[in-house]
């Protein structure tokens, strides 16, 4: 679950693949660049690599201003995409419950995706939280704090059940905390007898 907050119209958030095409023309706007995204006019759009661009009308509602909040949950073992403004998921959506998702990655198209954020013009501010700064860098006034699934993060709308914020507490422990422990150099004074 992440955040983001512009400080002037222009510009999209969202997951591109690991194998995203960013020079393509248009920002990665043509066909085949692996990204998926909404930008501040809300309009989604959905572009897999290999596949052709779909974008959605503009929805009207979901036009962005100076100080709204885009929200966003991912869900990596079904690949469904959620998308929230200002505390509120489009076309209720429901990420904990995993129904009326916004976007949905295939299967086939990879494995990783990577959080991403663009402006149009040079001069536009965009803020991103992944549990950070719930401000925004002092663009937003701060209320009440939410904190994800395991406690972690200070998030402006509360993270859906289940989803947690992009940390690093948030990874799995690792089963050798200490290489050390099974791997080391052991010196080996030989002779010439050896």
């Amino acid at each position: 679950y992440w955040e983001s907050s512009q400080g002037a119209a222009g510009g999209e958030v969202g997951w591109y693949s690991e194998d995203c095409n960013v020079s393509t023309s248009g920002g990665g706007q043509s066909n085949g660049a692996g990204n998926w995204n909404i930008n501040f006019n809300g309009r989604f759009h959905a572009n897999p690599i290999g596949g052709t661009l779909t974008t959605s009308s503009d929805q009207t509602a979901w036009a962005f201003t100076t100080g709204d909040v885009i929200m966003c949950a991912y869900d990596a073992s079904t690949k469904k995409i959620w998308w929230g403004y200002n505390g509120t998921w489009y076309n209720s959506g429901n990420p904990a419950a995993g129904s009326n998702h916004t976007q949905q990655i295939a299967e086939t198209d990879f494995d990783e995706v990577l959080p991403t954020a663009a402006t149009y013009t040079s001069g536009t501010d965009l803020w991103l939280n992944f549990g950070q700064d719930p401000t925004f860098g002092d663009q937003v006034t701060y209320g009440t704090v939410y904190n994800d699934t395991s406690g972690y993060g200070e998030f402006k709308y509360q993270p859906p059940s289940g989803f947690k914020a992009i940390c690093t507490a948030n990874l799995p422990d690792v089963p050798i905390k200490d290489p050390g422990d099974y791997f080391r150099t052991i010196r080996y004074a030989g002779t010439s007898n050896d």
